[in-house]
């Protein structure tokens, strides 16, 4: 890393984490996946035919922030490579292997900071970059039984088939199923049937996205699975 990369790195976590100890004091699950995300970027490697990036991630926690993920720390890790492994797909990015995510116990770590780390390691044989598998699931889409999205809580029950392509959820009135409701961001999650379920990902909502009363970003679900968007409630069923 050259001189200027470290102060700029510097920099950044100084004035990330004073902002963060004054506004935020408790942290989040998104927070952790946006900072893996920057050295994800940070730590690209352009080849002749590809820019790969790492496949392992680590995130550096204060014991107190640790704690809080403890009892589902393997949901929040899955979402945050899914999170990771999309967002290097649509960036045109090839992870070297499946991504794998982390949490560590770090007492050398500040309170709602975050130290992430990233490492190259021996792929998988047989390991498709994600955006070939992001094809082949999308392709698959056209086999997947036809999905509604129920409304449990909303006042005239509507419902909406779910079929080829995402479905946009939000409070805005260009959503493809609105929910006029305060705890609904105007664009605030979307859904994509797959064989055998739905893909659920968070549109960097104000409240959140949850399954099942977990905080998600993005996660495959199953039929009759709870979403929660910010407050209100959704149910999955099949067509």
């Amino acid at each position: 890393m050259s001189l200027l990369s470290r102060w700029e790195s510097i920099i950044e976590a100084v004035v990330e984490g004073g902002f963060r100890r004054l506004f935020s004091p408790r942290l989040q699950p998104v927070e952790v996946a946006r900072a893996l995300e920057r050295v994800m970027t940070r730590q690209k490697v352009v080849g002749p035919a590809s820019v790969d990036v790492p496949n392992e991630y680590f995130a550096h926690l204060n014991p107190t922030d640790f704690e809080r993920f403890a009892s589902f720390r393997g949901a929040v890790e899955r979402d945050i490579a899914a999170y990771l492994h999309r967002r290097a797909s649509e960036e045109g990015l090839r992870p070297i292997g499946p991504i794998q995510v982390h949490l560590a116990i770090n007492p050398g770590v500040r309170r709602s900071s975050v130290r992430a780390e990233a490492r190259f390691t021996d792929p998988i044989r047989g390991f498709e970059p994600q955006h070939v598998e992001l094809t082949r699931r999308l392709e698959a889409v056209a086999a997947a039984p036809s999905a509604r999205v129920l409304v449990v809580d909303g006042e005239d029950g509507q419902q909406l088939h779910v079929r080829r392509q995402p479905v946009r959820i939000g409070r805005g009135p260009d959503n493809d199923l609105v929910i006029r409701d305060i705890r609904v961001s105007r664009h605030h999650a979307s859904v994509e049937p797959v064989v055998g379920g739905w893909i659920i990902r968070d549109l960097e909502s104000t409240n959140g996205t949850y399954v099942d009363g977990q905080r998600v970003l993005e996660t495959r679900v199953d039929a009759g699975a709870e979403l929660s968007l910010g407050g209100y409630r959704l149910i999955l069923r099949p067509g």
